[in-house]
């Protein structure tokens, strides 16, 4: 038997005094270009609501928003893939539901933040280890299958590697775009914006984990990023090595275009380094932006 968490317990937990050595799994840096046709300097940013740092105690619950997933898609998907293992394996399963699945995701945050090796530990009998209030949350049989079971898209209409339309993002896609549309709905970046890459730590087994040694962080997920001044990423776009099934000749400049097209005419100060793009491209990003290079 579960005991559920709603949003408010989840905002509760995050924001109590809780010790962390975590280390920050994001690096950002500068970037690069030239100038040509530039916009009205006089053009005014439209501002849009969003959160500022000195609103967040104040508005917990949009905090949360940020990170509004569909949990309704997430229990389909679930409960989806278990069925389906079930007509392979035979094994009876209990459904999952919204409540479950927002409980879920809520200890895995807390697990982020108190850390230990197995997430078994925190049901261990050892008193150096358990954790009283996670382990109330559910039994660890519940919380394994719920790892082992949740899904984010249909694993049977999945296209196969080598066929049209197959995708390395697949189980994953319609996460990260509801990532994306939550980041641009709740924040209008500063005038000044960047277009770089970052490195997600991550020494696991993938097939688009890449290693680069000049970075903090050189193992990992690398993840073409849009951030402003301020740090906030307001759009991302994740690198599977190829788009579709062959390799990119100007990866530099379809993400610079990809990752700005939602900004271009609104007088932004952008800056790239000179990696991401060629000539054609930094003469069709400068008839939006003021261009820089770092």
């Amino acid at each position: 038997m579960s005991v559920h968490m709603n949003e408010n317990n989840i905002v509760e937990c995050l924001f109590e005094d809780i010790p962390s050595d975590s280390d920050t799994y994001t690096s950002y840096d500068d970037s690069d270009a030239d100038e040509t046709y530039l916009p009205n300097k006089d053009d005014e940013i439209i501002e849009v609501n969003h959160l500022s740092d000195d609103s967040i105690d104040q508005n917990d619950e949009e905090l949360v928003e940020i990170l509004n997933l569909d949990e309704d898609l997430i229990v389909y998907q679930a409960n989806l893939y278990a069925y389906q293992i079930k007509m392979k394996t035979r094994k009876n399963y209990i459904p999952t539901d919204t409540n479950e699945i927002v409980t879920f995701l809520g200890m895995n945050i807390l697990m982020g933040i108190k850390r230990y090796p197995s997430y078994r530990d925190y049901w261990s009998t050892s008193l150096d280890l358990h954790d009283d209030y996670i382990s109330s949350l559910m039994t660890v049989n519940c919380f394994g299958w719920l790892l082992s079971s949740l899904h984010l898209n249909d694993n049977s209409v999945m296209a196969k590697r080598g066929k049209t339309g197959y995708d390395k993002l697949y189980k994953v896609q319609s996460f990260l775009k509801k990532f994306q549309e939550n980041f641009q709905k709740y924040y209008h970046p500063h005038k000044i914006i960047a277009v770089d890459e970052c490195m997600i730590k991550f020494k696991g087994r993938s097939t688009i984990k890449q290693y680069m040694p000049k970075k903090p962080i050189k193992s990992g997920y690398k993840l073409w990023s849009l951030a402003d001044k301020n740090g906030y990423l307001w759009n991302f776009d994740l690198y599977t090595d190829k788009r579709g099934d062959s390799v990119e000749t100007n990866l530099g400049g379809r993400v610079v275009k990809d990752l700005k097209n939602p900004l271009q005419h609104k007088n932004h100060n952008l800056y790239i380094d000179n990696f991401k793009c060629n000539t054609f491209s930094l003469f069709e990003i400068k008839r939006y932006f003021l261009l820089w290079n770092c």
